[in-house]
């Protein structure tokens, strides 16, 4: 890290000078089966005992593991958080006399400064969407578009974390007189438990700010602004999505978007002899918006006190050093970092390509558009030639009766 190289001194350079510091991460939604859904800084019961939990692991069958994994991790909505309780449940019972800080993150995404702007190098959580988004292949989302969409860049959570550590080293009395079996037996009172937590171990839920949050919506406006500045280079679509916040609209809009088209390029695939798979991606893509969902369709309610009072104690040297204030974070310029550094880290896309690229993904939205009047022409036609027709032929019937009435009447009487 660039700050380890500084020659100047601060306090928080000063206390890594020659040090050796354990450090651990959790997540930001560790707490999310509460039912008021507000995350708070102390610790909770852990869902098993690392006892049992090990005894289950080494004594069934992988096949087995996976059949009872989902009866086994409720309320937890996926293995992740569930093992991340655990791990903290470890680190509680195995504490001593050290002092102890856990970092929570909510979603992490690529960097903001550093190493460089939108360094990344995986495609998980909102990085994925960003690339199957702009490729074409992602069109349909389960997710409201009115929640806050809660990320946070990479190297801010590691500077946290770094900031932590220190933290806590500084506070001795964050380790002093503790008593791991008082922290689990008040568990039932809250304000009790806030408080032996505050005294004895710091919890920090590294999160987006209240008074510089963004949504959902807002996540993919910026990133579709930026997204067809410096598109991807290969396109199955043009870039679109659509987001439902209902799982039956979902479910419903996915067969249509991702299902169909899907089984018709695998059906094209296998006609020239190449391998099928757009039905295998868009069942991946279908699991993880299913996983996506618990935490995109409510709106969490964080505790970040701890990380704000981390923030207010550092030294000016070390604010900049160890940057981590989300307040300061500038969205639309992050998002466009972001961009690039998935075209760069993860496409391996040179800058002399995004002209040829925004090329073709013009070519892909005449296409876009030209479906889109197609199919409205189709309906219309539709709607003229039976809609219609049903229409005119219960509303023709009476008057024809009529007539054929009149015209016997008009034979009898002659």
């Amino acid at each position: 890290m660039s700050a380890m190289e500084q020659t100047s001194s601060s306090p928080v350079l000063d206390f890594y000078a020659g040090a050796k510091v354990l450090i651990t991460g959790g997540t930001g939604f560790l707490g999310k089966s509460l039912l008021d859904k507000l995350l708070r800084v102390y610790f909770s019961d852990p869902p098993i005992t690392e006892k049992n939990f090990l005894n289950v692991i080494n004594s069934l069958p992988n096949e087995k593991i996976d059949e009872i994994s989902p009866y086994l991790i409720k309320p937890w909505p996926n293995n992740y958080a569930y093992t991340k309780a655990i791990a903290e449940s470890i680190i509680v019972d195995n504490i001593k006399d050290y002092p102890v800080v856990v970092l929570r993150p909510s979603i992490v995404m690529g960097s903001y400064k550093e190493p460089v702007p939108g360094w990344t190098d995986n495609l998980n959580g909102p990085t994925g969407i960003l690339a199957g988004v702009g490729s074409g292949l992602l069109r349909v989302l389960w997710v409201d578009k009115n929640v806050n969409a809660n990320l946070v860049p990479v190297d801010m959570v590691v500077n946290a974390l770094l900031c932590s550590a220190w933290d806590v080293a500084n506070n001795k009395n964050t380790s002093e007189n503790y008593n791991k079996k008082k922290l689990y037996e008040k568990m039932d009172s809250k304000e009790n438990s806030e408080i032996i937590a505050e005294k004895n171990l710091k919890v920090y839920n590294f999160v987006s700010k209240k008074d510089n949050s963004i949504t959902w919506e807002d996540f993919l406006k910026i990133n579709f602004k930026h997204g067809v500045k410096y598109p991807m280079e290969v396109f199955i679509w043009y870039y679109t999505v659509s987001l439902f916040k209902m799982k039956l609209f979902f479910n419903i809009f996915t067969v249509l978007y991702h299902f169909i088209p899907g089984l018709f390029m695998d059906m094209v695939l296998f006609l020239i002899g190449k391998k099928t798979q757009f039905i295998k991606a868009y069942k991946k893509i279908y699991s993880f918006s299913s996983a996506l969902a618990f935490f995109a369709n409510h709106e969490w309610h964080f505790k970040y006190k701890n990380v704000d009072n981390l923030w207010d104690r550092l030294s000016d040297e070390d604010k900049k050093l160890f940057h981590f204030n989300m307040s300061e974070l500038d969205w639309d310029e992050y998002f466009k970092n972001v961009i690039k550094g998935l075209r760069c880290f993860i496409f391996k896309l040179s800058e002399s390509s995004i002209e040829r690229c925004r090329k073709k993904l013009f070519m892909f939205w005449v296409l876009h558009k030209l479906l889109q009047v197609f199919l409205a022409g189709l309906f219309i036609w539709l709607v003229n030639k039976y809609i219609f027709q049903i229409g005119n032929f219960f509303y023709n019937k009476p008057i024809e009766e009529s007539i054929v009435l009149t015209q016997k009447m008009v034979t009898n009487s002659s």
